[in-house]
């Protein structure tokens, strides 16, 4: 008796497969984007902040625990960032539990865009000023 792949039996059987083995594949490579975050080089802080809650919200079963997940992205900052946070809170981020570091992080970028604002408000001013140099 000779076996035939053909048919919808087969392409189910397939189809389930391929969802199998691509789905684990997909939450290994999900989980090792988590693992090996790093803030971009053209990244402020709240921007790796918002791109590191992506990469957990797409992977809801990466198996971190909270206190693993703070020390992923504590190291994965830029040395500056990460000597800006424990320069301006004098906790151990790394240790700190989930709700305390997103509270943390949000007050972080709630500053930092109040920095944006006024830096660009001052940059403003200073071309005003060369603008109204200008006309005199």
């Amino acid at each position: 008796m000779e076996f035939q792949a053909t048919g919808p039996l087969w392409s189910q059987v397939m189809e389930a497969f391929v969802y199998w083995y691509l789905a684990g594949t997909i939450v290994v490579i999900q989980k090792k984007d988590i693992a090996t975050f790093q803030q971009g080089s053209q990244e402020n802080f709240w921007q790796a902040w918002e791109r590191f809650g992506v990469l957990i919200r797409r992977t809801l079963n990466h198996g971190y625990s909270d206190d693993r997940l703070n020390e992923i992205f504590h190291n994965g900052l830029q040395e500056n960032f990460r000597e800006m946070i424990e320069r301006r809170y004098p906790i151990e981020f790394r240790y700190v539990d989930l709700e305390q570091a997103k509270e943390l992080c949000n007050h972080i970028e709630q500053v930092e865009a109040l920095l944006d604002r006024e830096l660009a408000i001052q940059s403003q001013i200073r071309e005003f000023g060369k603008e109204l140099k200008k006309l005199t």
